[in-house]
């Protein structure tokens, strides 16, 4: 395999760097209603092919954190989206997930992840308020 970056501390932080002031866009998330859709869309950078078959995106969301671990992310929101959606003809690299009706109006982050290979693991994250 391709030398890829050894996992050591800083992997442990799927959002920001420990110690970091979040994202810089803090005062431009997206808004969404309890119970409601929420609209993602992703870049295909060059994945929307043969390549992404079979692959899976996961979204999972947490209560807002400034330095967020994996295990802060206990609420699935989608388990397994396909990363490319072949027979839609606009916007084939996104997805609607449904924000849960029985949470509390706040500031929250959504976990971004795609499996491109066994064990290589591609994620973001990106925060949104909730009414």
């Amino acid at each position: 395999p391709p030398p890829y970056k050894p996992l050591d501390e800083t992997s442990l932080r799927p959002c920001r760097r420990a110690g970091s002031d979040g994202a810089p866009n803090m005062l431009s998330r997206a808004e969404v209603t309890r119970g409601g859709k929420l609209h993602i869309s992703w870049m295909g950078n060059g994945h929307t092919n043969s390549v992404s078959d079979g692959t899976c995106i996961v979204f999972k969301m947490a209560p807002y954190k400034e330095d967020p671990s994996w295990e802060d992310f206990t609420w699935p929101l989608e388990d397994c989206l396909p990363f490319y959606h072949k027979n839609v003809s606009t916007d084939p690299s996104s997805a609607d997930v449904i924000i849960p009706a029985n949470i509390q109006p706040g500031v929250y982050t959504i976990l971004y992840m795609w499996s491109k290979f066994q064990g290589v693991y591609y994620a973001t994250c990106s925060d949104i308020i909730v009414h």
